[in-house]
């Protein structure tokens, strides 16, 4: 069997089975049969085996040739550049091109294995300036360590609330230390769902600071994440009541966060 067609087989059946799980995950929380401690352990396995795979999936997706790989090239030149400048000296640095209708461009990865991903769109949309200051902005995550620090902060928000909620479940029902204790799991649940979107947001501004100072051209990035805004669902304003649930900042936001750096 082809490689390729060996690959893209294990992604379809990796999606399956996440919808699989998840499903079931959905049905130990609605159903009496199921211990709620035997839901904890099913959402923090699937959790665990989402990261885990998760990671690799890209790899996986390009190994499959739905990714482009670039191991030479202009965007490989400089995203070593960029490496070089900002002193990361890593083990493994990966540039996928993503045959999607979007316009975005992430990172992923641990320790000193890591890869970038830019949708074609993107790729054909900017100028090599803007496309560069794409790429500072993402490397800016990986020196920020971003993808530990939001990692922790997600693990924080299941286990804390899920934790609180299953020693309340164990404890007699409507006794006052099950209500209190189930209570502040609930509690516990909104606030650090609000943390991890406000961490979120602040690495984003970082992000950009550092980009702009990497490149020496905060004008360049301004323009990419104008045409980043203009091609995506976002709008530059926002309500401020939804403010708080984004896991981005909007343009205008990000605008004067990089005039004032």
């Amino acid at each position: 069997m082809d490689v390729r067609l060996r690959f893209r087989i294990l992604y379809y059946l990796l999606i399956v089975f996440f919808i699989a799980i998840y499903l079931i995950a959905i049905w130990c929380m609605v159903s009496d049969r199921v211990h709620f401690s035997v839901t904890l352990s099913l959402f923090l396995t699937l959790h665990v085996v989402i990261t885990s795979i998760g990671w690799r999936l890209p790899i996986i997706q390009a190994r499959a040739g739905i990714f482009q790989t670039l191991t030479e090239g202009p965007i490989h030149e400089i995203t070593t550049e960029l490496l070089r400048k900002a002193e990361l000296k890593l083990k493994q640095i990966h540039v996928f091109i993503q045959p999607a209708k979007s316009f975005n461009a992430m990172v992923n990865g641990y320790r000193d294995y890591f890869y970038i991903i830019v949708t074609k769109p993107l790729l054909e949309t900017l100028s090599n300036e803007e496309l560069r200051a794409i790429l500072a902005h993402e490397i800016a995550h990986i020196k920020h360590k971003d993808g530990v620090k939001r990692l922790f902060d997600l693990w924080m928000l299941i286990i804390l609330p899920m934790g609180l909620l299953t020693t309340a479940n164990v404890l007699p029902k409507d006794s006052l230390s099950s209500n209190l204790i189930g209570t502040i799991g609930i509690v516990s649940f909104v606030v650090l769902l609000l943390r991890w979107l406000s961490n979120t947001r602040k690495g984003e501004y970082a992000a950009d600071r550092y980009a702009a100072e990497l490149i020496g051209d905060k004008e360049a990035l301004i323009r990419a994440l104008t045409i980043l805004n203009e091609k995506s669902r976002y709008k530059p304003e926002f309500a401020v009541y939804r403010r708080p649930l984004l896991t981005h900042p909007d343009l205008n936001s990000r605008i004067a966060n990089l005039r004032k750096a």
